[in-house]
C-alpha cells in the first residue's frame, strides 16, 4: 500500500492504534496530523520525523468543536486538502448500570461518539472539495464489537460504540445522497492487547478478581485462541484506507478473531 502525499488525520495517536496508525501511514510516504489529549502525543510524531517521516501533532480533546476547526483551518493552511480522517480516540469506565452516574454515562458519550461527530463535521468541508485526480477522501472511525453485543459492567462504553456505528452508516449513506467524494467505514475490534483493554484488567483486578483468570476468559471469547494485536486493527485501517476499496462505504469491518460469526 502507498499513501504518497496523502494528508491523514489520527486521533488517540500517542499510544496503541491511533499510534501504530500514525507511524504506519508515515512509512508509507503519507504526511500525518497526530492528534491526543496526552501530550505525549508528541512523541508519536517525533517518532516518525526521526524516521525520515512527516508528521504534525497537536494537544486536542476531541469533544472540543472550537478546537477542531481551528485544527482544519491549520490543516486547510498548510496542506489544502485533508485525505484521511482515523477516529481512535476512545474512553471506557468500568460500572454496573445502578453505580455508573449519568455524568459518567455522559462522559462515554462524550468521548466516543461526540469526538467522532465533531470531527466529521470539522473535516467534512475540507474533505469534499476534491478533484476526481486525488479520489475519494475516506473516514475511518473505531467502533467495537461491544457495539453488536451487550457488555455487562460497561454499558456507557458498549452504548456510545453502538452510537458509533449507526453515526457511521448515516454519515456513509448521506455524503453519498449529497454526493460527496468521501467515504465513511466502521472497524469494530474485539479484545485487542492494547493500553486500553490492560486498564480495563486493572480494574477488575481492583474488584478482586483474579488476573490469569481475567486473561483467559478474555481469551475464550475468541475462537482465534488468542486477543488481537495492534497490528490486527492497523492493517484494517490501511485496507479501508486504501484507494482500491473505493467501492467500499458504510461498511463494518470486525476484527475479532471469529467472535460474533456465531454460537461458540
Amino acid at each position: 500500500m502507498s499513501f504518497d502525499d496523502k494528508v491523514v488525520i489520527v486521533t488517540g495517536a500517542a499510544q496503541s492504534i491511533g499510534k501504530a496508525a500514525a507511524v504506519e501511514f508515515a512509512k508509507q510516504g503519507a504526511v500525518v496530523y497526530c492528534l491526543d489529549l496526552q501530550s505525549s502525543v508528541s512523541e508519536t510524531a517525533n517518532l516518525i520525523t526521526a524516521e525520515g517521516g512527516r508528521a504534525e501533532f497537536q494537544r486536542l480533546d476531541v469533544t472540543d468543536q472550537a478546537g477542531w476547526y481551528d485544527l482544519l483551518e491549520r490543516v486547510r493552511s498548510e496542506r489544502s486538502k485533508l485525505d484521511i480522517l482515523v477516529n481512535c480516540a476512545g474512553f471506557v469506565q468500568k460500572g454496573s448500570i445502578e453505580d455508573t452516574s449519568y455524568e459518567e454515562f455522559q462522559r462515554s458519550f462524550d468521548v466516543n461518539v461526540g469526538g467522532v461527530f465533531k470531527s466529521m463535521r470539522a473535516a467534512v468541508p475540507l474533505m469534499r472539495v476534491r478533484s476526481k485526480e486525488q479520489g475519494l477522501a475516506t473516514i475511518i472511525n473505531l467502533s467495537s464489537m461491544a457495539a453488536f453485543n451487550g457488555m455487562p459492567m460497561y454499558s456507557a462504553y458498549g452504548a456510545s460504540k453502538a452510537a458509533v456505528w449507526s453515526l457511521t452508516r448515516t454519515a456513509a449513506l448521506e455524503f453519498a445522497r449529497l454526493k460527496y467524494p468521501v467515504r465513511v467505514n466502521a472497524i469494530h475490534p474485539a479484545t485487542i492487547d492494547t493500553e486500553m483493554t490492560r486498564a480495563v484488567m486493572r480494574m477488575s483486578i481492583q474488584s478482586g478478581e483474579d488476573e490469569e483468570t481475567i486473561v483467559q476468559q478474555m481469551i475464550a471469547q475468541h475462537p482465534s485462541g488468542r486477543l488481537g494485536s495492534v497490528e490486527d486493527v492497523v492493517f484494517a485501517i490501511m485496507y479501508l484506507a486504501d484507494e482500491r476499496s473505493s467501492f467500499t462505504t458504510g461498511f463494518s469491518l470486525t476484527v475479532a478473531g471469529g467472535r460474533g460469526a456465531g454460537e461458540w
